[in-house]
């Protein structure tokens, strides 16, 4: 399967239009169809490809290395190999000669030149500091405090109890073995670290499915569509949040027919 046609299929089984991911990603609409469609000559460059393919990868959540490394593969972009040249061996009799001839070359300048060499003495001269000029010297600064990164704070989680319902839902910085890795409520926040909403939903009567939309200032920025295919479900979705978007953020969790869950943090 392509590389294209993997980004299709994936934005596709998460029910987001095309359109959709162009606006979320500020990739232009021309430029997604044409990666999709595997038509890489109508892109800018392989740089710029490599950058969109980063970001549309990252938006569907998916491993954005490993589709850029599919996409040199399929293009037949070669690894880069670098050669350490050998260095050439001289004689080891011309580095005899070298020495023998550097050390005659010491003992003749220090036999014409050893005693006017220790009878030049250099004697800085003292200098008496004025009292205007003592009084405006500063005092050495001492080190720079640095800046704190930023702080993640969850202001308020809230629940909706329908047919299909919310049991669990956090903010955390990772899954594993589908639980949440250390839920809180405070995190710093760093660059290229990505954020986790972890869902756990009961209730489902068959194979349904919810939304994650994600909100930054009351606008909508990303939508993940995630399944759930038993009566305790476990799922998430996540966003990396770059430090500079400082600010209220929330999550709503959407059910087939009305919200789930609302959680709301901020960005400070």
């Amino acid at each position: 399967m392509t590389v294209g046609t993997l980004l299709k299929q994936v934005r596709e089984g998460k029910e987001i239009s095309i359109e959709e991911a162009s606006r979320d990603t500020k990739i232009s609409l021309r430029y997604l169809m044409a990666i999709e469609d595997g038509r890489w000559r109508d892109l800018p460059g392989s740089t710029y490809t490599k950058g969109y393919l980063h970001i549309y990868a990252d938006y569907l959540g998916l491993n954005a290395k490993e589709i850029i490394r599919q996409y040199e593969q399929e293009q037949g972009i070669p690894y880069i190999t670098h050669f350490v040249a050998k260095k050439s061996k001289k004689p080891k009799i011309y580095l005899a000669y070298i020495g023998i001839f550097v050390l005659l070359l010491a003992c003749v300048l220090g036999f014409f030149y050893k005693r006017p060499f220790y009878k030049q003495e250099i004697t800085p001269k003292k200098e008496k500091i004025p009292k205007e000029a003592m009084a405006k010297v500063s005092l050495r600064e001492g080190p720079k405090l640095q800046s704190q990164p930023p702080r993640l704070n969850v202001t308020s989680i809230k629940t909706f109890r329908e047919k299909m319902w919310v049991r669990r839902v956090s903010i955390c910085k990772g899954i594993k073995n589908r639980e949440p890795i250390n839920p809180g409520t405070v995190f710093s926040i760093k660059d290229n670290l990505p954020i986790y909403c972890f869902t756990e939903v009961c209730g489902a009567k068959g194979p349904q499915k919810i939304r994650h939309v994600w909100y930054y200032k009351d606008k909508k920025i990303m939508t993940t569509v995630l399944a759930v295919n038993g009566p305790r479900w476990r799922t998430w979705s996540k966003k990396t949040i770059s430090r500079d978007l400082k600010g209220p953020w929330h999550i709503e969790i959407l059910g087939p027919e009305r919200e789930l869950a609302h959680i709301s943090f901020t960005v400070n």
